[in-house]
């Protein structure tokens, strides 16, 4: 099989026929980590937009087994470094599998992505488990390369195992948030919590703040974890995180942590409703006072609204439309917007 373009030091666009088993091939075995990394994200990527397409059709779902044995093989070569490792065993985004359909299949993509991320974590629950005993913590923190690639091994498992619904998974992710004694860890933790509907969650994002609330970019980092989460319920604790008293839209960071976050959260943010869209125009729309270059760039989440189905693209509109319409619009804003509604389908 061959592995093409190694040792480039910039990427190239490259269209090359590979059948699914020459992908697991090179993702399994290629020296060069940067073509061994693309080959899993285009093996991945394939099968989830196979799995998306059966579930558009009403067909039943499965997660090709080649996948399956290329991510045990990652899991058990043990010559392999452990940040390398824990970047490869994850997905392609959702976010970047939209680039590949259009329009983009929001909801499929999603369950699709879903689906496969299940899949794995029950076909290798014992890879998963023994990778993260090889690599959990032990003793205290140390900032080292080797300690730096065990901490990565070992919550990227955790992230698998945590889709097992498993009690005991639940309560190790808990004394990981509450107990670790290096932010590494518990944001992981926390995050893995974050997507899970469980006793736990609520603990340990209220501990988190408790703990970080003086300590201005480490509350970011709480604000965005609820943003990007993957539950049902994600926009109505933006909207209640947008009337918390550590929010405000005079602090840029807190905005984009919180607001910006939540329109990466391709599930969430283009929910069919149109509330996501609502929500970030009225932000835009508030900012445009007081801080206009910000709001021309918290609007670019719109800008793509060409790509999507009839329903999204004609809400995005809409409030593109509506943001074009208010009065004493700075100029910066005015731009942008104009610009995105007047530009030419693709």
């Amino acid at each position: 099989v061959v592995s093409l373009l190694r040792d480039f030091s910039a990427p190239v666009v490259r269209e090359v026929e590979r059948s699914r088993e020459q992908l697991a091939f090179l993702l399994a075995h290629d020296s060069d980590p940067f073509q061994r990394w693309e080959a899993g994200q285009r093996l991945a990527t394939e099968i989830c937009l196979a799995i998306s397409a059966d579930l558009a059709l009403g067909r039943a779902p499965a997660l090709d087994p080649v996948l399956t044995e290329a991510f045990r093989a990652l899991l058990r070569d043990a010559r392999l470094d452990g940040s390398f490792r824990a970047l490869a065993l994850v997905l392609p985004t959702e976010r970047m599998l939209a680039l590949e359909r259009e329009p983009v299949d929001v909801d499929g993509l999603h369950q699709a992505r879903e689906f496969m991320r299940a899949g794995l974590a029950r076909a290798l629950a014992a890879d998963f488990e023994e990778s993260w005993q090889a690599h959990s913590p032990r003793g205290r923190y140390v900032h080292d390369k080797d300690s730096i690639d065990r901490r990565r091994s070992a919550n990227s498992a955790l992230a698998y195992l945590a889709l097992l619904d498993s009690d005991g998974i639940r309560q190790r992710l808990r004394r990981q948030a509450l107990e670790s004694d290096n932010m590494t860890d518990v944001q992981s933790a926390v995050m893995i919590l974050a997507d899970s509907e469980c006793p736990e969650r609520e603990e340990v994002l209220d501990a988190f703040y408790r703990r970080w609330r003086r300590d201005p970019l480490v509350l970011d980092k709480w604000f965005s974890i609820q943003a990007l989460s993957r539950l049902p319920a994600t926009l109505e604790r933006v909207f209640a995180l947008a009337e918390h008293p550590d929010f405000g839209l005079r602090n840029p960071n807190r905005v984009r942590a919180l607001v910006g976050a939540f329109a990466q959260n391709q599930v969430r943010f283009h929910a069919c409703d149109g509330r996501g869209y609502r929500f970030l125009s009225d932000i835009v729309l508030a900012l445009d006072r007081s801080n206009p270059q910000l709001a021309a760039r918290m609007v670019s989440p719109l800008q793509p609204w060409r790509r999507f189905d009839a329903v999204r693209a004609a809400a995005m509109r809409a409030e593109l439309e509506r943001i074009a319409g208010q009065p004493r619009l700075s100029k910066d804003l005015w731009e942008m917007v104009e610009r995105t509604l007047e530009a030419p389908s693709a």
